[in-house]
């Protein structure tokens, strides 16, 4: 699949912007002359250094400017600003006496007093918090405060910065109490990532703008920034060490956040990944923002596109497993093995996020060895566990969260693929998941049928079908044209089929809805699909009892006859993930019409046949290496005798 490397930008508001509060009409005023007494709100939870302040009990100081402009209306601050000089209160630092307690009380010393004039104009602003090398410097003080703010390289010296939008015009003597309304001025920024089991070591933003000057707008009543150019330099964020997966994981710890100020990323604003391996991915920034007050979640793709996933055709694995549109229980797993190994989703398609796709160990109940029977129910998972680490027979169950259902059967399904990955980096397996048996595009344009038709008639009064109830299973044998459909054991002398058929046409045999395929239907799963050969976990296959025969040919498959499960070859897409298992359900063929092959090839009719030959066209799957001695690909398009019985794998009508 040609994946490609994303970057979703995450974003969730603090709620940290001024908010209308009361004053405290109970709050403690000294009698004439009055003391000046402030209090500060904003919203949610307290916080530690390096994250966003969310509490006023958060703020352990702050630094006040006070600017007394005369009194009556002639000096309000609207028509002295421009001159005016803090000289009420000139950089006195308040402290915070309930620091993180759950309470908030401001003292400074020495105590200061209102003006004895009841129209006296005082203007204060506020900024905070107050640390050595944190980048905050004061730029100007006349006309108003104004703060610049270079964001340190460290990002456990970079602040939240937060500022007071002026109280403008305060006149003690009435009572009142300094209202500071605390506004954060920068945006948070934090880290989560996805990938395919790599682990990433740095990851760093350039090409943005890492500081600027804060002042107040009279005419806009708000404060303004004004940024510094964009600098080239890398400003690394601290991170957690995880192994990704297709699960999204947060790599920000509490303390790794990023302060920057807001700013709309221009066309060079990029993110720089350093993989454990020292390889790097650069993501563009171009067009997303960041705002004050806001936390900003970048959430990097890392993972492999599957294309580039070097894997194994491990003819004994499983290589898929599937569920039907309503059902979330557990598929077992098993394949010999060896060694250490690691199972996690990678990648996912529509609206299947990885989180309702749980991968679990067995229970202790469960053989872990493949072939030996399990007969308890299908059990529902409730672990949400996303990754699985093992030693030995990989042995493990995969299962949908509960309520993870389709709207229905026919609703189109969707598709997961899990990398089983080998620790000693010898192989790595791919297994593609499945919910809903509707008829689907794997390749081309057919739409197929998950299922191959069987020989049980659909009624009593029916010249159809019924399809098989699980992917797995084999199913019927159908000649060119003619209508019946039967299993191996269920031939007699009295019920073979003629050896003399006609040619014209094949019978549609299938359900109301579907048909046989084409040529060109049944060939592009070959030219546009991927192919993989093993067993299917569709919740029957994968819970029975089986034998593994090696026919002297180093290839494994199951014994099998009339309605029972085979290995197959997976069709499978990796662009959209969607898959199709074809079970290697053999012929009947020869003057007695006997069964063979089964668990080795698979031969599937096509509607039509060939101008040139004059016979049928067939796909065939063969199982991996059958006859490598001649070369033989595992699937191919070729003419067969209409006098066969072959399988039937339906697709919807239009």
């Amino acid at each position: 699949m040609q994946q490609s490397l994303k970057i979703t930008a995450l974003i969730a508001l603090l709620m940290l912007g001024a908010c209308s509060s009361d004053i405290n009409d109970d709050m403690p005023i000294e009698k004439e002359p009055k003391a000046v007494f402030f209090y500060s709100f904003m919203e949610n939870e307290a916080s530690t250094r390096g994250t966003p302040i969310t509490s006023v009990n958060g703020l352990q100081n702050l630094i006040i400017y006070a600017y007394y402009t005369g009194n009556g209306t002639d000096n309000e601050w609207s028509s002295t600003y421009s001159t005016a000089v803090p000289n009420f209160f000139n950089g006195q630092e308040l402290t915070n006496t309930g620091y993180n307690t759950g309470t908030t009380s401001w003292s400074y010393s020495p105590t200061m007093y209102w003006p004895a004039d009841t129209t006296s104009n005082v203007t204060f602003f506020a900024y905070g918090p107050i640390e050595d090398s944190n980048g905050l410097t004061v730029g100007s003080t006349t006309g108003g405060l104004t703060i610049e703010y270079e964001a340190p390289t460290d990002c456990l010296n970079q602040p939240d910065f937060v500022m007071c939008k002026p109280a403008i015009d305060q006149d003690g003597q009435n009572g009142s109490t300094v209202p500071l309304s605390m506004q954060h001025m920068l945006s948070c920024v934090s880290f989560s990532a996805i990938g395919t089991f790599n682990t990433i070591r740095t990851i760093s933003l350039s090409n943005i703008s890492v500081g600027g000057t804060v002042s107040y707008s009279l005419a806009e009543d708000s404060l303004i920034w004004t940024l510094d150019d964009p600098v080239s330099q890398d400003y690394y964020g601290i991170i957690n060490s995880a192994t990704l997966y297709a699960v999204s994981t947060v790599l920000t710890p509490s303390d790794g956040y990023l302060m920057l100020p807001p700013q709309a990323l221009g066309s060079d604003a990029t993110i720089t990944v350093t993989m454990d391996n020292d390889s790097t991915q650069t993501f563009n920034l171009s067009g997303l923002s960041l705002k004050a007050g806001q936390r900003v979640t970048f959430q990097v793709n890392v993972g492999t596109a599957l294309d580039d996933i070097s894997i194994q055709n491990i003819q004994s694995s499983f290589v898929g497993a599937y569920w039907r549109y309503n059902e979330t229980g557990e598929r077992i797993i098993r394949m010999n093995n060896t060694g250490s190994w690691s199972a996690a989703v990678i990648a996912t398609e529509g609206d299947w996020d990885a989180s309702d796709i749980y991968i679990d160990g067995l229970p202790s109940t469960y053989p872990d060895s493949i072939g030996i029977a399990i007969t308890s129910p299908i059990l529902q998972m409730d672990s949400n566990a996303g990754m699985l680490n093992g030693t030995g027979n990989i042995s493990f169950r995969v299962g949908l969260k509960e309520g993870t259902t389709l709207a229905s059967a026919s609703t189109a399904p969707r598709y997961a693929v899990i990398l089983i990955k080998y620790d000693d980096a010898s192989k790595n397996h791919l297994l593609f998941l499945r919910q809903g048996e509707a008829p689907a595009v794997i390749a081309g344009t057919g739409l197929f049928s998950p299922y191959n038709l069987s020989s049980n008639i659909a009624s009593t009064s029916s010249t159809t079908y019924e399809l098989t109830d699980y992917p797995s299973l084999g199913g019927g044998y159908q000649q060119w044209s003619t209508d019946g459909v039967i299993y191996p054991s269920s031939v007699s002398d009295d019920d073979k089929p003629s050896t003399s058929i006609n040619t014209t046409a094949l019978a549609n045999a299938c359900p109301s809805g579907l048909r046989p395929p084409t040529y060109d239907e049944l060939n592009s799963l070959n030219s546009g699909a991927s192919i993989m050969g093993g067993l299917y976990a569709d919740g029957y296959c994968d819970r029975l009892g089986f034998s593994l025969i090696d026919n002297s040919s180093g290839i494994y498959y199951i014994t099998a006859e009339n309605n029972t499960v085979f290995m197959g070859t997976l069709y499978y897409n990796t662009t959209s993930l969607a898959s199709l298992f074809m079970p290697f359900a053999g012929e009947m063929t020869g003057s007695n019409f006997t069964y063979s092959n089964g668990g080795l090839y698979g031969w599937y009719w096509a509607s039509d046949e060939s101008t040139t030959a004059d016979l049928p066209y067939v796909l065939e799957v063969v199982c991996n290496n059958q006859e490598a001695s001649s070369n033989k690909s595992y699937a191919e398009m070729s003419t067969l005798s209409p006098e066969l019985g072959l399988s039937i794998r339906p697709v919807a009508t239009d």
